[in-house]
């Protein structure tokens, strides 16, 4: 069994509407750590098999996708 991972390129797009950016930007305006990141993840686990988890994250991994809306960086891993 290879340790390597397989990363698949793609062209997709993430979509978020101008009031959840504003939403977003208001809560991070209240953390005191400037320059962070809204991390959206998928995990197994749950119910249904997936798990979806959403936070703020101070760190952008090697191949986390980032999505730009105005000031709000989001980040997909």
């Amino acid at each position: 069994m290879s340790d390597e991972l397989n990363v698949v390129e793609t062209q997709e797009e993430m979509i978020v509407t101008e009031s959840a950016v504003k939403e977003i930007q208001r809560l991070l305006d209240e953390e005191e750590e400037k320059g962070l990141y809204l991390r959206v993840g998928v995990s197994s686990g749950g119910c249904s098999g997936l798990s979806y988890s959403m936070g703020f994250d101070n760190q952008k991994h090697e191949f986390d996708q980032e999505f730009q809306f105005d000031s709000v960086k989001v980040v997909v891993d």
